[in-house]
């Protein structure tokens, strides 16, 4: 083996440092842990600061913390750096991150473990259920009783169950928020829950005593990047996070993520592997590519990629509008732009981008950010608007716009994304969630899933874009899909293990078909609780040569109300045109399952 002169550099401080290292942590004290963690933040910015393009982390186990940094490993404009970890374990203390990368280029970053101490969550036995004050007494596992994440964490409060056997998600229980805590002794703690959907009660939403249950909020990634490129993430497992797992947002160029993890500890009594989304892709550029990845035991969905919407503010003359994006630009000059009436959503056309340029406006900044409330009260459900910047737009066209329309555009939300050969294992939420165009999800594997296995969508309320186009769903196999969803407090759209939906609230309009080009083929779907494929406001559809077998296990009156149809059967097609069915195989072994196909003009 040959080596370069800073190849020989980087090997000879990696040797004096994992001599150095090995000393420390053989000791395996949680102090000796803590200096050596101290010991690698100082040798990996040093590194840096030498220009070394090699970073080895020796075998070890190192306790982090983040500092006056939101994560313990803050890197900023760093290029064409590997650091290279030879299972190497981080553990982040704080309920922070552990890599944070801010305008990079070319990191590699491979063979490293990421967990946390202590973990972001409480879990434990239900001991007593009182559906009189809408509350459960929880004695939690020995280990799980930190009061630092009782008291400061709970910014969003998840109930989430589990079985007392084999750590599964319960089938058909119905999602609770957390409303308030209080500590009965030292390992006893009262839960007051909320049920999302009014009127149930605890017992009715699946709680009772002998059940699991973890409590979580929503915190910083393990691993976030934000405005890089070109980056490589590669057998990288991930024990613990307490906010979306791996999260990437604006991307320049495609990022790889190949052969990595998002599960419990082995051998631990675990339940969680992270509290939110596992992969998280936002407004790239160029969408991630992940490979052989696998993700278990999730507050929310295994792998998402998508965009934003933006509200328009005003129009100053026919060629020009005044935008809010969501947080801020994501499109660029060239990029078509389509407006929508944020009410009815009809169309009121579209053109491309011709000029773009920053609104200095405070005010227009408050003005967006008030606008949930106020489009809300107009009927039209808007969640958020975290505007960072307000955009004048010149247009190569003219158009009449209504007050307040709703702006599309692909430019920065994923497009070419990628998701093969990957599993999803036991989490509440969907395996997949899509709102972007010209992806391609192939050969992958998901199981025991609360809500649809495979999402391909756009969400108004949340103002997530773009309504999703040219997508290829093929060769992949879905087993135990749709258990929660099967519950009272169903989800409203999102209506099969494949579900294609435009969710803008209301009843299903007639004569909108935002998503396009979609190709569902070669997949087997085992033991939906769903309907096998939904499609809604699509056109240019093409499901073939699928095996479908015993769909719609458990359908409920409540799916699909707020739409105004019923999901009876094994695929669903309402509001929808252009849709070619062809080739696929209807299985039933279980009496209760549906092969139907429900047509709804």
């Amino acid at each position: 083996m040959k080596l370069s002169m800073s190849g020989w550099k980087s090997f000879f401080f990696a040797c004096i440092f994992m001599g150095t290292l090995v000393q420390m942590v053989s000791a395996g004290s949680l102090e000796t842990e803590r200096q050596a963690g101290v010991e690698l933040q100082k040798r990996i910015r040093e590194a840096l600061q030498q220009g070394e393009k090699k970073i080895v982390i020796p075998k070890g186990t190192y306790r982090v913390s983040s500092g006056e940094s939101r994560a313990a490993f803050a890197l900023t404009g760093v290029e064409d750096v590997v650091i290279e970890g030879h299972d190497a374990t981080v553990i982040v203390e704080d309920l922070f991150g552990a890599f944070q990368f801010s305008n990079c280029r070319g990191v590699i970053l491979r063979g490293i473990t990421l967990d946390m101490d202590p973990l972001p969550y409480v879990q434990g036995t239900i001991v007593q259920v009182d559906d009189e004050s809408g509350r459960v007494l929880l004695e939690m596992d020995e280990g799980y009783e930190s009061r630092e994440v009782l008291d400061a964490y709970f910014s969003l409060k998840l109930a989430v169950l589990f079985d007392s056997d084999e750590g599964r998600l319960v089938p058909g229980y119905a999602d609770c928020s957390v409303k308030s805590l209080e500590l009965a002794d030292e390992r006893r703690l009262w839960v007051k829950l909320n049920p999302y959907d009014n009127g149930m009660s605890l017992t009715q939403c699946g709680y009772k005593s002998g059940l699991r249950l973890t409590l979580s909020g929503k915190g910083q990634p393990i691993i976030s990047q934000n405005d890089c490129e070109s980056m490589v993430f590669e057998d990288v497992s991930v024990f613990a996070s307490a906010g979306l797992a791996v999260y990437e947002r604006a991307s320049k160029n495609q990022t790889v993520y190949r052969g990595c993890s998002i599960i419990r500890k082995p051998g631990s009594q675990r339940l969680l592997a992270g509290n939110a989304d596992g992969f998280h892709s936002s407004m790239a550029k160029v969408g991630p590519h992940y490979e052989s990845c696998r993700v278990e035991a999730l507050c929310d969905d295994g792998f998402a990629v998508h965009g934003f919407f933006s509200l328009l503010l005003a129009q100053p003359s026919e060629d020009t509008v005044i935008i809010a994006p969501l947080l801020r630009r994501d499109f660029d000059v060239g990029d078509e732009l389509v407006f929508y009436q944020i009410r009815s959503m009809d169309s009121e056309g579209s053109a491309k981008v011709v000029a773009v340029e920053k609104v200095e406006d405070l005010a227009l900044i408050e003005e967006a950010k008030a606008l949930p409330s106020r489009l809300t009260r107009q009927g039209q459900r808007i969640i958020r608007m975290a505007t960072q910047e307000i955009l004048s737009v010149r247009l190569n066209r003219n158009l009449d716009l209504s007050e307040n329309a709703l702006v599309e555009s692909n430019g920065w939300s994923g497009s070419g994304s990628e998701i093969r050969n990957c599993s999803i294992d036991n989490l509440r939420g969907r395996a997949i969630l899509i709102q972007s165009t010209d992806v391609r999800i192939v050969g992958n594997r998901a199981s025991w899933i609360s809500g649809p296995a495979m999402e391909l969508s756009g969400e108004v309320p949340w103002m997530q874009g773009p309504f999703s186009e040219r997508i290829v769903v093929k060769d992949n196999v879905l087993e135990d899909v749709g258990l929660s969803v099967s519950a009272k407090a169903s989800y409203k759209t999102a209506l099969g293990a494949i579900s294609l939906h435009a969710y803008y609230g209301g009843n299903l309009k007639e004569g909108f078909f935002p998503i396009r080009d979609i190709e569902i083929s070669g997949n087997t779907i085992n033991r939906s609780y769903l309907p096998a494929v939904s499609i809604l406001n699509a056109s240019d559809v093409e499901v073939r040569g699928n095996v479908f077998s015993d769909s719609n296990l458990s359908p409920v009156e409540r799916a699909g109300e707020d739409l105004g149809i019923s999901p009876s059967e094994a695929i669903v097609i309402a509001g929808s045109e252009k849709v070619i069915l062809s080739g696929n195989q209807f299985e039933q072994t279980d009496p209760q399952a549906s092969v139907g196909i429900l047509i709804n003009p």
